[in-house]
């Protein structure tokens, strides 16, 4: 799999960190990115969303 087809969800409280590294993965290609602010946001999007709807978490 290519960057491109990857979907990453990102998770960090601090928006500076995040937007680095956001952006660090638009610059290699990555295509659908989808950042939370905390955990709890974060398993909020993973249940409502399809299973499987994300290959990496970071």
């Amino acid at each position: 799999m290519v960057a491109e087809e990857l979907k990453f969800l990102v998770i960090e409280d601090d928006d500076f960190q995040r937007e680095i590294i956001v952006d660090i993965l638009g610059r290699l290609g990555a295509m659908k990115v989808t950042e939370a602010r905390t955990g709890t946001e974060a398993l909020n999007y993973l249940n409502d969303e399809k299973p499987n709807s994300i290959d990496i978490i970071l």
